[in-house]
């Protein structure tokens, strides 16, 4: 043939090619043999080697294939399977059609090709090329399904053959000759198989390529699911059950996927049920997959399992149905369908008890959902994440639509049981409410909650349902809220939730559906709830529905506005008066500190969200705050609302500056407060509690981000109102930080104590790279970075990258000076602690020193600067001289510490840093100090090698005026410089 059969086969042109390969097999065997075995070889990515007639008569096949390996690289990726995506389909169709239309020429069983091509195939699979094995697997495997086909045909002829003939008639049909043809067809096409699969499959289903091993898992299944009666048995399932333990994601995943299908035709079940009940175990363990795809289809794998049979996974169902709080969409989505299976096998097992109960008559008035909802809630509440309810409704959003059911939710809450139902508890109607205010939420806003990310966008078609749907949770709950508002408003977990609601409405419906007595009653039941409850939670829910409503300007606004001013003016009154109550006496009552206390709460909360200067209580606020250091047997949360208080009054003052031509006095006014506020919390952070002193703190720090010269320098008009801390400032809150923060923990310390911690931290960073205070304050942090790395490691980290990005020197500067510090504290020890402590300690000093050095990375020209000033700043340190002590040196260890910098240094920079050194250093020193000195000698490396002595290393003359401050040559133009000056 002028074209080869694999270009044919590549071309798609499978059954033609065929029928003219038969006609040349009938014509000339060996001609036809031989070019089936080019064709496999090319296929495998040989084109350079070709078997001629020859080398077939003269040559093993081992020959064959060991000349043909010399032709190809053995880990070469370029090869048809790989390269082409269709060459797959093609190669395995054409073996398919090959084999059928062998058999339709009575070619199949003559001993000769298949044989002869099983046994090259054989051969060619145990080869050290890679694309051989790819090749050859995936071409005997599909031979097995072609031989599984005849198999079963011959098994169906067979079974009509009984058939006919234990029913006594028409037995001239068959006759003994075809019947004794096709029990010969099958036990060859049985042999063939078993040759396949002794030759081929076992050794390579193991193989080290993934996409080999792949092959023999997909292709045995598929073997198994179109020809059960042969291959579906534990012979070959438990090659599949084993390769659910490969190290390769994608062989996990294949075996998976054939096991779906497996599972999926309910006739196959029994013929599982070995299989089921070995491998089952593994199978859920896998929904816990690292790798996502896997995970989806293990839990799919186990849901067919508990279709076909509930009670094999009755001690798993729990740890699945839990995946719907996972953080992938598609691992939710798909225990979702679990645990909806699970849900309506409930659902109909208590319908046929109740349907089979003569006590109770069936409520035709409640919705079919309603039981699902309760074994939904029931659900939620023995789940041990149960704060998640978005993650679990956005789970089971596109899998039952019984989520989407508001109306039965509200229908369960507000009229209580049916007939021959029982009422619901506490426990029940919480969850219930959590789960309903999730699904109007994830109705109007049509996404996946927080950490739950969507990879696709919204479509059109997908934005109009979040309108329809949002319009149709509105004019339902704007009727039913008030209702439910007024039957659990004194539950203040259930109100918190409930009062959510209201900001996914469409306000628009209250007006163009006639519900405005509805808004009434609705604000006249938050009304009611801001006046009796204090929790926290309640009072920002009820805040954010305030500023909801009047979000936009509607019909509504006016009605809105009216009850929230009217709101604001009791809550004002109750301050003033409380506070008079208080402040009239030195030592206030209970009842007296519990009206002040909850009334400050509530104006807290409300400051937030809504501006409340027009109520002319900044005077009162700063007033309570200035008691906080002399009335200490008051509950600290007074003084901390009241600084939370003062300080919204501000910002909202600002704000109104920046909306509004405002004159100089406004501004000098607002001025006035900053600076007012910043020195009495000044004040608190030096003699206040732990709690007054976070808070303190907190103000302090957002009033110099916000008035900074970095947010105000291009407003002309609030320029003026820059503050700037002070040097003292700086440094209270820089002990602040080491005082609050780097503390040891206490095993009464919760996840709440670190966080505020952690906060705090985040706040005085924010500050250090802003530039807002020097970056010498973040001695602090660095010198705790290794120790505290688990708390505070991620921030840390994070403040010392971008203090480098700002100012490489200062940067260096500042962590040499924290190093300093740790040293000066070791040494103050000395002489308090054991001598193997100190050594301790200094190890400690060197690692961090070490850690510090790795942040400046790999390339030293960059860092050259900021690595000599740490150098020579830390020999001026170390060679300073005290009175007090009784050596001439007292910190000349520290020079064991900066050694550990000096591989940042490039050979010039070290020359001139140990010219530096003996310039400083005195001839005199002592023997005893003299061996610190030769170890940083020796870490300075290129000029170490003949012994120290400061008289061979004196600089020459005039090398003094050479060396500037940093302790790099000085260029002649810069000279002139300072001479002319």
């Amino acid at each position: 043939m002028a074209v080869t059969l694999y270009e044919i086969v590549r071309q798609g042109e499978t059954h033609v090619i065929v029928d003219e390969w038969i006609e040349t097999y009938k014509a000339n065997r060996e001609t036809a043999l031989v070019e089936l075995i080019n064709f496999i070889i090319q296929s495998s990515g040989c084109n350079d080697g070709v078997v001629t007639t020859d080398m077939y008569a003269s040559l093993e096949h081992s020959d064959i294939i060991t000349r043909m390996a010399e032709e190809i690289d053995e880990d070469s990726r370029e090869y048809p399977l790989i390269m082409y995506k269709e060459f797959k389909t093609n190669f395995s169709d054409f073996i398919q059609v090959l084999v059928r239309q062998c058999q339709d020429n009575g070619i199949l069983y003559d001993q000769h090709v298949m044989e002869d091509i099983i046994l090259f195939l054989t051969g060619l699979s145990g080869s050290r090329v890679c694309a051989f094995r790819h090749t050859s697997t995936l071409a005997a495997m599909k031979l097995m399904i072609a031989y599984g086909n005849v198999a079963a045909l011959s098994l169906e002829n067979a079974q009509r053959e009984r058939d006919a003939r234990r029913q006594k008639r028409q037995r001239h049909i068959s006759s003994r000759p075809k019947v004794e043809i096709d029990k010969r067809n099958l036990e060859e096409s049985l042999r063939m198989i078993d040759n396949i699969f002794k030759r081929i499959f076992v050794k390579r289903y193991r193989d080290a390529q993934p996409e080999i091993r792949a092959i023999c898992v997909e292709e045995m299944c598929v073997c198994m699911q179109n020809y059960s009666h042969v291959f579906l048995n534990d012979r070959y399932l438990k090659y599949v059950g084993w390769k659910l333990d490969d190290d390769v994601a994608d062989v996990r995943l294949t075996c998976l996927v054939g096991l779906q299908n497996l599972y999926r035709v309910h006739y196959f079940t029994l013929k599982l049920e070995n299989f089921t009940n070995r491998f089952k175990d593994r199978i859920v363990a896998m929904t816990r997959d690292k790798e996502t795809d896997v995970a989806v289809q293990a839990i799919r794998v186990v849901t067919f399992i508990l279709k076909c049979d509930e009670d094999i996974l009755v001690e798993d169902c729990n740890d699945v149905c839990q995946l719907v709080y996972s953080a992938s969409r598609a691992v939710a989505q798909a225990a979702a369908e679990f645990l909806n299976e699970i849900l309506l096998k409930l659902n109909r097992a208590f319908n046929k008890r109740r349907s089979a109960s003569k006590r109770y008559s069936v409520d035709k008035r409640r919705s079919a959902n309603a039981s699902l909802i309760k074994d939904l809630a029931l659900f939620f509440i023995e789940s041990e994440p149960n704060k998640h309810a978005a993650y679990l409704v956005d789970a089971l959003w596109e899998v039952n639509e019984m989520v989407k059911d508001w109306d039965c939710m509200t229908e369960l809450l507000i009229d209580g049981p049916g007939r021959g139902e029982k009422p619901l508890t506490d426990k029940q109607e919480t969850a219930l409410i959590k789960i309903m205010v999730c699904v109007v939420r994830q109705a109007a806003q049509g996404r996946p909650p927080v950490g739950r990310k969507s990879s696709k966008k919204m479509s059109a078609k997908e934005k109009k349902t979040v309108q329809d749907n949002k319009m149709k949770l509105s004019q339902h709950f704007m009727v039913k809220l008030p209702d439910l508002l007024s039957i659990y408003g004194i539950d203040s977990d259930q109100v918190a939730n409930l009062l959510e609601i209201p900001q996914h409405f469409d306000l628009e419906i209250y007006t163009t559906s006639g519900l405005e007595v509805y808004l009434d009653s609705l604000l006249r039941q938050m009304k009611y709830i801001v006046k009796s409850h204090t929790e926290t939670e309640v009072l920002e829910a009820c805040s954010k529905t305030y500023k909801s409503l009047l979000c936009d300007q509607l019909n509504i606004t006016h009605t809105v506005e009216v009850a929230r001013t009217t709101l604001f003016d009791s809550l004002a009154e109750g301050v003033r008066r409380s506070f008079k109550s208080f402040d009239a006496t030195c030592e206030p009552d209970e009842n007296v500190v519990y009206d002040l206390s909850s009334s400050l709460n509530k104006i807290t909360v409300f400051y937030s969200c809504h501006d409340l200067t027009s109520w002319n209580l900044y005077d009162i606020l700063v007033s309570l705050t200035q008691q906080a250091p002399k009335r200490g047997d008051v509950p600290e949360d007074i003084y901390a609302s009241s600084i939370v208080c003062a300080y919204h009054e501000i910002m909202w003052s600002f704000k109104n500056l920046k909306d509004k031509n405002t004159d100089r006095d406004e501004i000098n006014r607002v001025k006035k407060h900053v600076t007012d506020l910043v020195q009495l919390c000044t004040v608190l952070l030096i003699d206040s509690t732990s709690s007054i002193k976070h808070q303190a703190f907190i103000t302090i720090s957002d009033l110099l981000v916000v008035f900074s010269k970095n947010e105000l320098s291009s407003d002309l008009t609030c320029s003026s109102l820059i503050f700037a801390p002070s040097s003292a400032l700086e440094l209270l809150m820089s002990d602040v930080i080491e005082d609050e923060v780097f503390v040891e923990k206490d095993d009464d310390d919760d996840d709440e104590v670190l966080h505020k911690r952690r906060n705090l931290l985040s706040l005085f960073s924010k500050l250090i790279i802003s530039n807002i205070i020097d970056m010498r304050m973040a001695t602090c942090m660095f010198k705790h970075y290794i120790q505290y790395y688990n708390d505070y490691g991620a921030i840390i980290k994070r403040t010392l990258a971008k203090s480098r990005e700002i100012d490489k020197i200062s940067c260096a500067k500042t962590l040499g000076l924290a190093l300093r510090q740790l040293f000066f504290q070791m040494k103050g020890e000395m002489g308090y602690i054991e001598k193997s402590k100190s050594v301790e300690q200094m190890n400690d000093i060197k690692k961090l020193a070490r850690r510090f050095s790795l942040t400046f990375g790999r390339e030293q020209v960059k860092s050259r600067d900021a690595m000599t000033s740490l150098h020579k700043d830390g020999i001026v340190f170390s060679l300073t001289t005290s009175p007090e002590e009784h050596q001439t040196y007292p910190y000349i260890d520290y020079l064991d510490i900066l050694g550990e910098f000096s591989y940042k240094l490039t050979r010039l920079d070290k020359r001139t840093i140990l010219i530096y050194l003996v310039w400083k250093i005195d001839e005199n020193i002592g023997s005893d100090q003299l061996l610190a000195v030769r170890t940083y000698r020796n870490s300075l490396s290129s000029y170490a090698s003949r012994p120290f002595s400061p008289a061979l290393m004196r600089p020459k003359r005039g090398i003094k005026r050479k060396l500037d401050l940093s302790g790099v040559k000085t260029t002649s133009a810069e000279r002139k410089r300072r001479k002319a000056q």
